[in-house]
């Protein structure tokens, strides 16, 4: 069997939890590589809801997705499991709007009191990858998905990813060109990390989220944000994973006792399945005229 598939049949047999994609079943194949998962059915991911989106997402459905992603966080970092590739595409979504963490294949997990396993530096996909992770750590904690959620957050009420990157030193210098460069003294011990010089070299050195607001709305195009909203984000989107905000000290934040209210769970729209929503597009694709430049 895969080591992948073990780690998600491992991961998935502790997390049993309403925002966590539920596993009926495991079915082998002939071979010995052919495993075969069966979990709940969503109808669509928190990726192409994003993609989808005219406009940024309401942000009473956004604040609701993120308690529910934050309560997933806490309930796994509280069994000592670590996701290490949360994303939007790795969340689920049913028709009532409830949302699944799934795909645990790289999520690693230990046992109370024993020592934490070095972890793989290049796990977490690079968009949403943590900069203790980025900068070389192997011996990083649930904090990294707390980063990633900080991201998810972002690109919720942007409509758009943060941090676009494409590659390790591209995301080095789009984090810094946001949060500044980091130093010992906002981060102790980064300078031990194989690639520290990676964010050190950046010339900003300011982070702009502890900016006036007004600069923080025309520089990083958060309008929709309050002072908590900004708060909340800069909190999961700190360097030192030690100081930043952890899944359950999240959920507990200001910004979600604030108007707009978190929507009603029974409120949140119902989303379109995958395959409705492919054969919508196939059917408008070919009633659609070709035109210059277009299939």
């Amino acid at each position: 069997m895969p080591v992948t598939s073990i780690r998600e049949l491992r991961a998935l047999q502790e997390a049993a939890h309403p925002h966590v994609v539920r596993l009926h079943g495991v079915a082998m194949g002939a071979a010995p590589e052919a495993v075969f998962l069966a979990f709940e059915y969503c109808q669509t991911d928190l990726g192409r809801v994003i993609d989808g989106l005219a406009t940024p997402m309401p942000l009473s459905e956004a604040k609701r997705l993120m308690l529910q992603l934050l309560s997933a966080l806490a309930f796994l970092h509280g069994r000592w499991t670590v996701h290490r590739d949360l994303k939007p595409s790795n969340v689920l979504l049913d028709a009532r709007g409830a949302l699944k963490i799934c795909d645990f294949g790289l999520a690693r997990r230990w046992a109370p009191g024993a020592a934490r396993p070095a972890l793989t530096p290049g796990a977490t996909t690079l968009w949403y990858r943590a900069p203790e992770v980025l900068l070389g750590a192997q011996d990083y904690t649930g904090q990294v998905d707390c980063w990633a959620a900080g991201c998810i957050l972002a690109e919720l009420v942007k409509g758009e990813p943060l941090f676009p990157a494409r590659t390790e030193l591209a995301l080095a210098a789009a984090v810094a060109g946001l949060l500044g460069a980091p130093t010992e003294r906002i981060w102790p011990g980064m300078r031990a990390l194989p690639g520290a010089s990676a964010l050190e070299g950046s010339r900003q050195r300011h982070n702009l989220l502890r900016q006036a607001r007004s600069i923080v709305i025309s520089w990083v195009r958060f309008p929709e944000l309050s002072a908590n909203g900004i708060d909340l984000l800069n909190s999961l989107l700190t360097y030192d994973p030690d100081k930043r905000l952890t899944a359950a000290e999240a959920l507990r934040h200001p910004f979600f006792l604030e108007n707009p209210l978190p929507k009603a769970p029974e409120l949140m729209p119902n989303f379109p399945s995958l395959a409705f929503t492919s054969q919508t597009s196939e059917a408008q694709a070919q009633a659609a005229p070709l035109s210059a430049g277009k299939r």
